[in-house]
Formats: structure tokens, sequence, C-alpha cells
């Protein structure tokens, strides 16, 4: 027998026909040098499908918590793609009048904000080869990561009315010696010195933002026994009531104050999904739609503070 038939270790059972039993290496014989003739699995025989690879996990689909929707600003559910939201211009009381004076006569006054819905779509399809060579399961990848675009959208498109009002003001540079409750303070004046705008509650930053006002020799002071922020929402130290939201899509070096119930509002009409198959040209494929549109209603419900880190 050729020295090519043995394994490294044990020699072929087949070596033996009818035998069934595998024998040692016999002393001497030394170490195989080429497997191909002995039929053995190689590393260059799996290279192709080698699970170094190739494995049951597919990176790159990660997404980040998309905040804004319901933390920011108010969600209008609606069954219809267009509504009216009306806004009343609150009356104002005549002081000290006079005995026997008539008072003014006062009125409300109205404002209508129109909403014609919009729509997110993702659309996706896999054809019949393309599915069955795939290491995973394409579609329904595609299908997961769909919900997760339609988010991006609709945080973004928030983002975009949020950023957009017309009040704004620049602010100190919070990563130095200035007070960041002196500029927010300043904002909150601004809302709720206009009667109709509201209560402001809300403080939306993207993340160095947020991290100069951690930072800050003023805002420290007040975290003495106050757990630091493990999520994107949490209570704002030193300013009760309050909510903070976290969000990189917020203007660079800005932070967006407002009453979140008025500042903007987002019309949220149907989601549909729904999975179709065209046999004739073998693919299979999935849609989903988003109706939706965010607004500012209330202009002077937000305050935009803007040049916070420079």
């Amino acid at each position: 027998m050729s020295e090519k038939t043995f394994s490294r270790i044990f020699k072929s059972a087949f070596d033996q026909p009818g035998d069934g039993k595998f024998y040692k290496l016999p002393a001497g014989l030394g170490e195989v040098k080429d497997f191909q003739m002995s039929a053995m699995v190689t590393v260059n025989d799996v290279a192709d499908i080698d699970s170094a690879t190739m494995l049951d996990e597919v990176l790159g689909l990660a997404r980040p918590q998309y905040v804004l929707a319901g933390n920011a600003c108010r969600i209008i559910p609606s069954d219809t793609l267009e509504f009216s939201v009306d806004i009343a211009t609150k009356l104002s009381a005549q002081e000290k009048v006079p005995d026997l004076v008539e008072p003014d006569l006062k009125k409300l006054g109205w404002t209508r904000v129109a909403f014609d819905l919009w729509k997110n779509q993702v659309h996706v399809a896999i054809g019949d080869k393309a599915a069955r060579r795939a290491s995973h399961n394409v579609l329904q990848l595609s299908i997961e990561d769909a919900a997760g675009a339609i988010a991006a959208s609709k945080n973004s498109q928030i983002a975009t009315a949020l950023n957009g009002g017309t009040r704004t003001g620049a602010g100190g540079n919070w990563t130095s010696t200035t007070n960041p409750y002196d500029d927010i303070a300043t904002a909150i004046t601004s809302i709720e010195d206009t009667y109709e705008a509201g209560e402001a509650n809300t403080l939306i930053a993207p993340r160095p933002v947020w991290t100069a006002f951690f930072g800050n020799a003023y805002v420290k002071g007040q975290l003495e026994g106050v757990k630091f922020p493990a999520t994107k929402i949490f209570p704002v130290p030193g300013l009760p009531g309050f909510t903070g939201v976290l969000d990189n899509n917020i203007t660079a070096a800005a932070m967006v104050v407002c009453d979140k119930n008025k500042y903007v509002l987002m019309g949220q009409g149907p989601v549909e999904a729904e999975g179709y198959r065209n046999s004739a040209a073998g693919f299979d494929a999935w849609v989903i739609r988003d109706w939706m549109q965010p607004q500012r209603v209330v202009n002077d419900a937000g305050y935009v503070l803007t040049a916070l880190l420079t």
C-alpha cells in the first residue's frame, strides 16, 4: 500500500476490505504529504463555505433609536388623509373695571391649519434565483429593515419642522463659563410671554449640545444625587417639569425649546403593509406605506437657541 493511503494518524479502514477497523500508522512510515489521493476533505475543499466567512448574523442593519415622534411633538391620529386643526387666540380679561362701566367685548381669534398627509414608502422585491442562492433570508431582512427606514424618514421630517422655527436667538458657549440656564430661560420667557403659545416643557438637542450642558459647571451643581440619563429621553436637572430629548437630527450646536403639544403636530394616518408575488416574472415583493405629515402649528410655541458651542 502506498503511504498516500494513510491519514495523518490512522490508516483508512478501506485498506483492509471487510475489516472495518482502523490501524495505527506503522512506525517509521512518516506523515502523509499529499492528502488529495486519500480523499480527505481539506481546508481548500471548504473554502467557499468556511464558517469564518458566513455567520448567521448580518451586520450593518442596526439603526439608532428614533425618539422625536411623541416625545418632541404631539401626534394627531387620523383615518383620513386631509384634516384641519383650529387654533384659538385666548381671551384676556379686562382688569379693574370701574363700577357702572360696561366692559369691552372680547372674542376669540381663530386660525385654521390644514394637514394633507404625504406618503413615505419602502418597496422591496427579491428574485427567485437570488432568494435561493443567498446565505440569508434576504426578503425577511429587507422587510424588517423597511420599518426602520420608515421610522428614520419620519424622525428626519419631524426634525425639519422643529428646526424651522422663526423665533431664534444665539446663546453663549456652553463649553466655557456661560450658564446654560440663562439661555434656556430666555427661550422659555419668549414662549410663555406670548399668551397663546402655551407652556414650555421640552428641550431637544443633538448629543454635542447635551454633552456641553451636562459638563457645564453650572449644571454639575444640579446633578448631586441625580442619576445621569441612561436613555435619550430624560428629566432635565434644574428644570422641574422639563423633558430632555437627544436627537442628532437637530441642527448642530442648537437646542429647540418648545411646548411639544402646540409647536409641532404630526398628523399620523394609516400605515399599510402588504406582500405580493409576481409568478410570471419570478419574484416576491413587499411594500409598506406610512401616511403622515409634521408641521409647525403654533410657531410662537418654539424657540431655537443657536451657537451654543462657540
